[in-house]
């Protein structure tokens, strides 16, 4: 009877350190806040580089693998 207790105890705080090893925790957090955006104000476009281009105004965009935001300069797109 005793060696069947100890088995037993055994095989609890076995099976716990395995499964405390398997456990994953997740925490999701917020990103940082974005940067301010640049004060409202005239600002310059250049001339379309070729009919139907449109102008992306300039932004900021959120870079994961950096773990920051980035500016981005105006620029034209098709």
């Amino acid at each position: 009877m005793k060696s069947f207790a100890i088995l037993a105890a055994g095989a609890v705080l076995t099976g716990s350190l395995f499964s405390a090893g398997c456990r994953t925790v997740v925490v999701a957090r917020p990103g940082p806040p974005g940067p301010p955006p640049p004060p409202p104000g005239a600002y310059y476009v250049p001339a379309a580089p070729w009919p139907g281009a449109v102008w992306i105004r300039e932004h900021y965009v959120w870079r994961p693998r950096w773990g920051r935001y980035q500016w981005v300069p105006g620029h034209w797109v098709r």
